[in-house]
């Protein structure tokens, strides 16, 4: 088991590892915005084909 201290000791460098890691580039929020809307798409889309499978269904 790890002492208090050391379990410290870990726990402050892995806040301090995580407080430096650098904000997102440009291009990655780019993209993360493309798949967003994307897979919104992709959704809306099922929904959709969803929607026309009940209404062919049930006349």
């Amino acid at each position: 088991m790890l002492s208090k201290k050391l379990a410290r000791k870990y726990y402050l460098e892995r806040i301090y590892a995580e407080s430096r890691k650098p904000d997102y580039t440009e291009e990655e929020l780019r993209l993360q915005k493309e798949r967003a809307k994307k897979l919104d798409d992709y959704v809306e889309k099922l929904r959709r084909e969803e929607q026309e499978e009940l209404k062919s269904k049930h006349p």
